[in-house]
């Protein structure tokens, strides 16, 4: 399996779609809103590893509840 991380950190490397998009995840994984997380994840597979843009703890939405981790590891995480 590969290890996906796109290195993006900042918002001003990314469209105001895809840094509003990013922030969906980002929000959704923070509030365990799942079905959102997967979805989002389902439209871009690559962000399974992404962090909130802007962000300093550089968490991804695998740093979450151990019951999301089976999920999210057979995702890429």
């Amino acid at each position: 399996m590969d290890v996906n991380w796109d290195g993006i950190t900042r918002a001003e490397s990314l469209s105001d779609e895809a840094v509003q998009r990013r922030g969906a995840l980002a929000d959704a994984a923070k509030r365990h809103d799942w079905a959102v997380v997967l979805d989002l994840l389902a439209q871009n597979p690559d962000w399974i590893n992404a962090t909130r843009l802007g962000g300093t703890s550089l968490y991804t939405p695998f740093i979450r509840p151990p019951t999301a981790a089976p999920l999210l590891t057979s995702l890429g995480a």
